[in-house]
């Protein structure tokens, strides 16, 4: 059961990274092709993105010793 889930939510978490990502770039293109600019903030927001998740990760509660 935990392996299907975690199979899920990746797969979920890759569908909608890709999706603003590709928006990310659109936003940014000038006549339909992508800019130097687009990629900077694509990649800067996949960076911040990371920060937030290894910063989620350190929070969680550590499980207790025996």
């Amino acid at each position: 059961m935990a392996t299907g889930l975690n199979t899920l939510m990746r797969t979920i978490g890759g569908s909608i990274g890709t999706a603003v990502l590709a928006a990310l770039l659109t936003a940014n293109a000038l006549r339909n092709e992508p800019t130097d600019t687009g990629f900077t903030v694509a990649f800067g927001t996949c960076a911040a993105i990371l920060a937030l998740g290894v910063v989620a990760a350190l929070l969680l509660p550590r499980p207790a010793q025996r």
